[in-house]
């Protein structure tokens, strides 16, 4: 049995914040926040537990983990620069 191919995550990781930023921008925003600093503090701590003791873990969950940083953030840029940085809850 085969993984996730790594365009399928970025793929679904896409749709999923799309959908997310459409409906609520407000749950979207913080979803982008929060899992983008999960995700790379997860990276990080492998990392360096890999640089501390080698592990069997393959080079493709690095890979993974880092690209899986991408989706959030690129959808949180795009949107704010769609709305010409309008986000009136970000106001108040």
């Amino acid at each position: 049995m085969t993984g996730i191919k790594t365009h399928e995550i970025l793929l679904i990781e896409s749709i999923f914040f799309s959908i997310i930023w459409l409906v609520d921008e407000y749950i979207a925003f913080l979803l982008s926040i929060v899992l983008s600093v999960i995700i790379f503090c997860i990276l990080i701590i492998s990392i360096i537990a890999e640089m501390v003791e080698k592990s069997k873990v393959p080079r493709s969950f690095f890979v993974k983990m880092f690209l899986s940083l991408i989706p959030p953030i690129v959808m949180l840029i795009l949107y704010f620069t769609a709305s010409d940085g309008n986000m009136e809850w970000l106001e108040k």
